[in-house]
């Protein structure tokens, strides 16, 4: 009884976008990128997330990983911004652009998946799958 008073409120997992990646620096071995993740919370208290961790797949290959500890409250029915520091290899990028060159396609498909640390309510998971498109929106033709 007294653990579930201490845990509070039953959590539904937060809504967690992809809304920007930047690249920060590169070794001849890896590269550092800054994730920015879109956190929605659907439910009627605020969200404390503690800590995180993110995997970053593009076209179904595993491109970045990293881990943030960096506190971000996000309010109740709102909407707020974690970032994440990752890390990728050489071999992802070149991966990467190998099949860009053999593909018609112009753009990625992306899955981000991890969990968040959340103070109060344990570690919830996330999964996300989308496509980040090359071509500016402006330039891209109707079907």
């Amino acid at each position: 009884m007294t653990s579930c008073a201490v845990l509070g409120p039953r959590a539904e997992p937060p809504n967690v976008v992809l809304a920007d990646i930047r690249f920060v620096d590169a070794t001849l071995l890896s590269q550092r990128y800054r994730l920015d993740l879109q956190l929605q919370n659907p439910n009627d208290f605020d969200l404390v997330v503690e800590g995180m961790a993110a995997e970053l797949l593009l076209n179904d290959h595993l491109f970045a990983t990293g881990v943030s500890n960096r506190p971000v409250t996000v309010p109740r029915y709102g909407s707020g911004v974690a970032q994440v520091e990752a890390t990728g290899t050489l071999f992802g990028i070149f991966r990467q652009f190998s099949g860009l060159e053999t593909s018609q396609n112009q753009s990625f498909r992306y899955q981000l998946r991890g969990h968040l640390s959340l103070r109060g309510a344990g570690r919830l998971a996330f999964d996300r799958a989308g496509e980040i498109s090359l071509v500016p929106r402006e330039l891209q033709q109707a079907p």
